[in-house]
């Protein structure tokens, strides 16, 4: 589920294509890996917060 969430975020509603750059907050999260995983093609930049649980 984590992966539909991520790709139906990044590609179908922001459209994102090869090149662009992502920002994904929170990236320590289930739907974070899998976005930066689903944006492996975009130039992308994760966050995260220390301390902080999923």
């Amino acid at each position: 589920m984590q992966f539909v969430t991520a790709y139906g975020g990044l590609v179908d509603l922001a459209g994102v294509h090869a090149g662009d750059t992502v920002v994904i907050s929170a990236a320590s999260s289930s739907v974070g890996l899998a976005a930066i995983q689903v944006a492996h093609k975009a130039e992308e930049a994760a966050s995260v917060w220390p301390g902080r649980s999923p």
